[in-house]
């Protein structure tokens, strides 16, 4: 119940950002706006195993601001999982599965570059993007199983702040792919109730296509 109010959260964000963008086209042609769909590939640093190992939903949209031809200020809001889990091995149960849900907000500055005319069209965009950035994260849910027990979350903090670099190419005005390399910049779980993780840290890789509109 909880995720379809987030779902139906992104769809109408969409649809304003989207809405937003087009009369600021109209007016001053500095907006745009961004469809986003992917995936993360995650770990956790400090839960005694290795390896990018757990797959969680990325989601949401973007709505940029270009400052020059060539830069651009941008925000996303995102559903984003998180987490851990063991390697697969088949025949050989995990003992550790988490998967941590996120309602995430990153700020980034892109350098844009190459751009494109449409023959037919004659209109023009940027094929490259180069991006640096912060994100804020507010944990909204999630599980933790350690050797088959379902542990409750409270060795989680609620918030968290993360860096991140990215790239994105777009093979055309509207489609692009986007890579994404993130970490925390703080621990994710509380002092003195860490369950033996000490100093975790979330630590991602995410692959995303992109549809500006």
């Amino acid at each position: 119940m909880y995720l379809s109010k987030v779902f139906i959260g992104f769809f109408s964000f969409l649809l304003a950002v989207q809405t937003l963008s087009a009369q600021a086209k109209r007016e001053a042609g500095t907006f745009e706006a961004t469809a986003i769909a992917g995936f993360n590939m995650a770990q956790i640093d400090g839960d005694q195993d290795a390896g990018f190992n757990k797959l969680g939903l990325n989601l949401g949209g973007r709505i940029g601001i270009g400052l020059s031809p060539k830069t651009e200020i941008a925000m996303e809001l995102l559903f984003s999982q998180k987490g851990s889990q063991n390697r697969y091995v088949r025949g050989v149960p995990r003992n550790l599965q988490c998967t941590l849900n996120y309602i995430e907000i990153p700020l980034e500055f892109s350098f844009r570059d190459w751009e494109i005319t449409n023959s037919e069209t004659q209109e023009k965009y940027m094929r490259i993007y180069f991006s640096a950035g912060a994100s804020y994260s507010r944990l909204v849910g999630g599980t933790l199983d350690i050797s088959g027990v379902r542990e409750d979350l409270s060795r989680f903090r609620t918030n968290e702040v993360m860096m991140m670099f990215s790239g994105s190419v777009f093979l055309t005005k509207n489609w692009g792919f986007n890579l994404r390399w993130s970490r925390s910049l703080t621990s994710i779980t509380e002092s003195g109730n860490n369950g033996g993780w000490g100093n975790a840290v979330n630590r991602m890789i995410t692959i995303r296509a992109l549809y500006k509109f």
